[in-house]
């Protein structure tokens, strides 16, 4: 039959899931932004765009002059859009096609071209690709994905399940200003553009945590009572448990060493006091030995006594006493004691 420790542990360390972690789009200061759209679901960022194509005509409308624009769509090789001149009317006429017939959505004189109501038209009737890819000339966009299925996970990645063709689909992107990679990074190069990618890609990744529930934090109790907490960390347990111990107090460190995903709560007991039996010897208790080489010199106390303490020299191991020195009081016994252990220890030298 097993025995069950009655003792109140010392301390005691659990592992728990956070159930209310911080949101870390709304309480960190986060590199990328984060638009979302999903029929159930708040993500991301706070933003008032109604769509995905309204959001990437402000995109691309920040990306680009009206110079730039205009000359953009003057020259895309598509049968879709055009911008065309006519010069019997001395106007400019910008077109899309639809059922393979052309509709005039736009029309100026030759010297209303270059105006941000061109520019305000241009950019209502192109397409999401041609957006994106204005869009792309001045911001760093990665797409995020949602995969909802007995729980939420976002990802940059197109790979499985976040290609499901049941339970996912893009729902956003994550992106950043070349401006801001210049303030953070440095000048804009293709190694710059790798490190902004893989922050935002960390932000992610720390954001699918929180989607996840892989959120922990750490309860520490001194004899039941509760004497250090902490919350709020995100990511794989391991390295959360790691994390935890380099921020817990000193005392408590060693605690983190005894806990994983098998084991979530460890408790450490006091060791046993292990009652040593009394030695007394000419009816003096001893209460200090002191062992040097083979010999022994022991304190011992008898209240009765004239002199109720004394020091005695023993062979090791033994309670054959001699040489004894007697004293009225501990002080000058307990000085006793170590003056015959230093002597001894010159001796054998």
């Amino acid at each position: 039959m097993s025995q069950t420790n009655e003792r109140e542990p010392k301390y005691t360390i659990r592992i728990e899931q956070d159930n209310y972690p911080d949101n870390p789009r709304e309480v960190d200061e986060n590199f990328g932004k984060m638009i979302c759209w999903h029929r159930q679901y708040k993500l991301g960022d706070e933003h008032n765009y109604s769509d995905p194509t309204e959001f990437l005509r402000e995109l691309a409308g920040e990306s680009l002059s009206v110079n730039e624009l205009v000359e953009y769509v003057r020259a895309i090789p598509r049968d879709d859009i055009r911008l065309v001149y006519n010069e019997p009317t001395e106007r400019w006429y910008l077109q899309d096609k639809y059922n393979n017939k052309w509709f005039t959505e736009y029309m100026c004189p030759d010297d209303k071209l270059y105006t941000e109501d061109t520019k305000d038209s241009i950019l209502d009737c192109l397409p999401d690709d041609l957006l994106m890819e204005l869009a792309g000339k001045k911001n760093i966009i990665m797409p995020l994905y949602l995969y909802d299925h007995s729980g939420i996970s976002i990802s940059c990645s197109h790979s499985y399940p976040y290609n499901d063709r049941w339970d996912s689909s893009q729902v956003g992107w994550v992106y950043v200003s070349h401006d801001e990679v210049q303030c953070t990074y440095g000048e804009v190069t293709p190694e710059t553009i790798d490190k902004a990618e893989q922050c935002m890609q960390a932000e992610v990744d720390q954001y699918d945590n929180y989607l996840r529930g892989d959120c922990y934090g750490c309860i520490v109790e001194k004899y039941g009572e509760e004497v250090y907490s902490s919350w709020g960390y995100l990511g794989d347990m391991r390295e959360m448990i790691a994390e935890m111990r380099s921020n817990a107090d000193e005392e408590y460190k060693h605690l983190f060493d005894h806990v994983d995903y098998c084991c979530m709560e460890y408790s450490e007991y006091e060791p046993e006091k292990v009652e040593q039996p009394k030695v007394v010897i000419q009816g003096y208790e001893v209460i200090d030995r002191k062992r040097v080489g083979s010999r022994e010199f022991v304190l011992a106390h008898n209240p009765d006594a004239p002199e109720p303490y004394v020091t005695w020299k023993c062979k090791s191991g033994t309670n054959d006493m001699y040489w004894g020195h007697y004293f009225a009081d501990k002080s000058r016994a307990e000085h006793d004691l170590n003056k015959r252990v230093r002597e001894e220890k010159q001796y054998e030298r």
